[in-house]
Parts: structure tokens; sequence; C-alpha cells
């Protein structure tokens, strides 16, 4: 007798409360496998469609990448944008946190992104011939040493530039001179490369040694920036008694010196005569630019100006409070026709002692004269008066456009100054001004200095109000306002005027954002009264300042 087949509904089950006899249940169980097979093959089927979705995905990426518009541009065309990233983002000098760490220079950064961009900078030497080293600590000089032979090994035979600086502690310079690290500096590094530009901190035993380099290495220092050490513990004071041998730097013409020592208890006035003596020997008829920042005697910048006078076009320098002798006076005066710009600082001038700077600067024409800076923040009580400008323009036949004066215990009488300077474009005067109400209507109406363009004033005393009152007025004169103006002129871009802190008023925002509107940048510092007598070489002598747009609140 045949055994009949049982019969299911398998769209019904489980969706009933039905029996199931064992032949529907061994019935229900062999529909379940074959549709977990049918799950199985499903899944398998579309992990194979995944799988081909991300090849075909990675495959359009790839040829999204290929066809990346900068892609298309050549390696000189790269090239070039690099060296614009390069000289645009200029990263601070070269630690072992900014070589390893965080804060890369534009160099590492570009060489990492991939292989190709690696391999352009590594073969375009201009990105490599610029190298800075800041060393802080004994222990960082060998291998920032190797650091800087790597990066300037990829410059090739380019001629080169370097800012080598090192922390001015009593303690390093001692810790440098026993490792006798000094003297790898310019045997592993700076011997192994031409240098078109140099600025290095030396203490004067081993400044002769980097001029004891073949002819080949000095021949090419067009530009020498030295920060130099003068400190007698660590070295033979024999090394005072003769000048240093430059006159190998056949081609330099730029020369620069600073003294560390200030903060090691020897000030630019205290090294002033054996500076005088060790660097007499700088070639100074070919030196175009010179910024002395170490105090020297009046003479001795008289017998550099005069060497210099035939090609110095800038010329930074601080004298010593010592008068000129009367017989070693030059008998005629030094005429540098080609200086555009001078800057002149006088150090540790006292109430008692009569500034040099008048007799000084009788001896001088500079008849293409630009800037005119005396004195700095670093220096007080400067006895400064408004006829040495007129002497030297009468003198000079002078065209000053800009004027910086700071620091000076003679009031200065800003509408004489203006008077005789009608020339100036870019002013900056100190807090010893007198400025009555009278000259700031003659100079909002330019009828005095018609061609000033920017105008900072440090004067507490002055009305804040009237200032602006000022300002507002040549402005409004120059948007056609309807107020008397001298014909031609300048409109004014920068104005920074400097105020007591309780002088601070609310509608003083609107009217810088109104001054903004018409094309005047203008800076406000409000000061605190109690701050006017620190000792603080800040100029403002501020302790914190706070930044809002264009208002700037100095505390």
């Amino acid at each position: 007798m045949a055994v009949s087949t049982p019969t299911i509904d398998l769209l019904e089950a489980g969706n009933t409360n039905c029996y199931y006899s064992d032949e529907e249940r061994e019935a229900l169980q062999r529909a379940r496998a074959s549709v977990n097979e049918a799950l199985l093959r499903l899944h398998e089927e579309k992990a194979a469609i995944e799988r081909r979705e991300h090849e075909l995905k990675s495959e359009i990426e790839r040829y999204n990448i290929a066809l990346a518009p900068i892609k298309r541009l050549p390696h000189d065309v790269l090239r070039y944008i690099f060296e614009i990233c390069c000289e645009t983002h200029q990263a601070p000098p070269l630690h072992l946190v900014s070589w390893f760490g965080s804060h890369p220079s534009p160099q590492i950064l570009l060489s990492h992104i991939c292989s190709t961009w690696r391999q352009i900078m590594l073969n375009s030497p201009p990105f490599w011939n610029d190298v800075a080293l800041e060393m802080t600590w004994t222990a960082q000089t060998i291998r920032l040493m190797d650091i800087s032979r790597e990066w300037l090994s990829r410059a090739g035979d380019m001629l080169c530039s370097a800012e080598l600086s090192f922390s001015p502690t009593e303690n390093l310079w001692r810790d440098r001179r026993e490792a006798t690290w000094y003297r790898n500096v310019v045997k592993k590094v700076l011997s192994l490369h031409k240098f078109k530009k140099l600025r290095i901190t030396f203490a004067e035993d081993y400044l002769q040694e980097l001029l004891e380099l073949p002819e080949d290495n000095l021949s090419c220092i067009e530009e020498l920036s030295l920060q130099y050490s003068n400190t007698k513990s660590i070295f033979n004071s024999r090394l005072l008694e003769s000048p240093l041998n430059f006159q190998r730097l056949f081609t330099l013409i730029s020369f620069s010196l600073r003294s560390q020592d200030a903060m090691l208890g020897c000030g630019p006035s205290g090294c002033g005569p054996s500076v005088a003596t060790r660097f007499a020997g700088i070639p100074w008829h070919q030196l175009r630019h010179i910024d002395l920042g170490v105090a020297v005697p009046a003479l001795f910048c008289l017998e550099i100006l005069e060497h210099s006078s035939q090609v110095l076009e800038t010329c930074s320098i601080v004298i010593s409070e010592d008068p000129l002798p009367v017989t070693a006076t030059p008998t005629k005066p030094v005429c540098c026709d080609q200086l555009r710009s001078f800057k002149v600082d006088v150090s540790h001038t006292g109430p008692s002692v009569e500034c040099p700077v008048d007799p000084f600067l009788g001896l001088l024409r500079m008849p293409n004269l630009k800037s005119l800076v005396l004195g700095t923040s670093g220096h007080t009580d400067m006895p400064f008066r408004v006829q040495t400008i007129t002497k030297v323009k009468e003198m000079s036949g002078v065209h000053l456009e800009k004027l910086t004066i700071v620091d000076t215990k003679y009031p200065i009488d800003v509408r004489a100054l203006l008077i005789t300077m009608p020339s100036l474009r870019c002013v900056d005067l100190p807090t010893t001004v007198d400025f009555p109400e009278e000259a700031m209507r003659e100079l909002a109406a330019g009828s005095i200095g018609p061609n000033i363009e920017d105008l900072t004033l440090r004067a507490y005393d002055l009305e804040l109000e009237t200032l602006f009152q000022m300002v507002e007025v040549r402005c409004a004169a120059q948007n056609g306002g309807g107020y008397p103006q001298q014909v031609g002129a300048t409109p004014f871009k920068s104005v920074a005027l400097t105020c007591h802190l309780q002088d601070l008023e609310p509608s003083y925002t609107k009217r810088i954002q109104y001054l903004k509107e018409k094309g005047v940048r203008i800076d406000v510092c409000f000061e605190d009264e109690d701050d006017l007598d620190d000792d603080s070489d800040d100029i403002y002598g501020y302790h914190d300042d706070y930044y809002d747009g264009d208002l700037y609140l100095h505390f």
C-alpha cells in the first residue's frame, strides 16, 4: 500500500496554531533548509556585488585624481607655486620641535605630500639655500647642525643664507666653549658652503675662526649680521688688542653689529671702545647698508660715514655720550650723497651730559635723505631740539619724507616742525610735543603738513576729542565736506593716537568706524596713566593689550 505525502500549505505555515504531524514537520524542516540555502547564496552574490562596487568606486576615485586640475600642471608650474608658498608662509627658525613637531616649515610640509612633490622639492636647490636655526641649549647643537648640513646640502652649488641664533645666557656661553661646538659650527656648517647672507651669533674668539675660512667662502658674503658677545669671562682679553681682519670680504655691501651682552650685564655703552677697535677693519668704503646696534664714539661714526660716503644708502648707528673732541673734528663736512635712510641713537645720555647729536649732524651733508630717526625707545631724556632738523635742512637742502623722534626731554613744536619740513609724509612724534589747537586746525586744513599721510602722536596730555576733530575735519575736507582746505593737501591714510585710559568713551568706536569708511586707518592706544612711569623698554609701557577691530586698548 503506497504511503501518501503530507500536503502542507507553506504560505500559511507559522500563521496558524495548527498541529503538524511528524511527516509535516519533516517537510517544514526541508523547506526551511532550502530557504536558508537560497539566502546564503543571495548573501554571497550581494557580497560579490559590494566588492565589485568598491572596486569600481576605487577605479573612479583613481581616475578623478588622475584627472584633477592640479595633475594638469607641469612640474615647472608646480615649482613656481611651491616657491610662492615658501616665500609667503615664512616659518620661524628651525628647532627640534619645528623639525619633527606640529609646526614644520613649508619645505618640509610640501615634501611630505606625495613622492612627486617630494622629488620636485628635493630637485629644486632654491628651496634649500636659506636656513634659520634657533638653539636654546647645548644638547641641541649636534642634532641641529646635522639638520642644517642636510638642509643646505640640497642647495647644491647655490649661494646660501643662514641665520644661527642662540640663547644668550652666561652658562650656555661657557658650555659652548667647553664643548668646542662653536668650532663645529664653522667646520661642519659654514665651511662646507658659500654664503651670500650670514646672520650669526659669535663670541670674540670664534669670530676669528670664521674670518680664517678660505677666501672662496668669505668672498661670497654680501650681507653679514653679527650678534656680538664680548663676554670677557670666557675668552682671552689679548684678542682685543688688534682689529679683526675683514679684508677678504670683497663683496660685502651690508654689515650689522648688535650686542647680546645687555642680558649678561655688559650693555652696548660698555663695549664701545673695544668694539670700535675690533671692527675697525671692516671694508666700510664698499658698504651700502650699515647697522651698528652697539654704542661707539661719535668720531668713529664720522670716520665710518666718511669712508662709505660714496655708496652708503641706509645707516643706523648708536653714538656714545662722549662729546666730539675739538682737535679731532673733521675740518670739512662729510657728504653722503646716496644716503636715503638715517637712524641716530644716543646711548645713556643724562641731563648733565651735552648731547652729541647736534654737532654730529652738523658735520654731515645728506642731500638725498628721505627718512630720519632720532633716538630709540631704549634710551630716554635725549636733549633734541627742532633747531637740529632746521640745521640739517639748511645745510643739506634735504627734503625729508619720514621723521621719527623718540624720547626727547625738550618739547617739540609741531607747528614749527611742519613749517620747516613741508615735504614730510610720515611723522612719528614723542610724548613731549607742543601742539596747540590752532596748529591742529592748520594741519586739518592742510595749510601745514600738506603732504602728511601717516601721523603718530604719543601725546598723553592732548585732548583726545580735539585730536579726533582734527582727523575728522581733514577727512571731511578731502571728501567734499565743505571745510576750507589747502589746495593739493594729501589725505590721511593712517593715524595713531595715544591717550589716557580714562578718556575712553563708547562714542569713539563709532567715530573710528566712520573714519575707516573714509579710507583712514586709525589706531588708538588707551593707556593707564600709572604706567607712564614704568621702566619697561616698551615705548608705550603697557602690560597687556586688547585688540578689537581697529581699536587698540592697551592696559
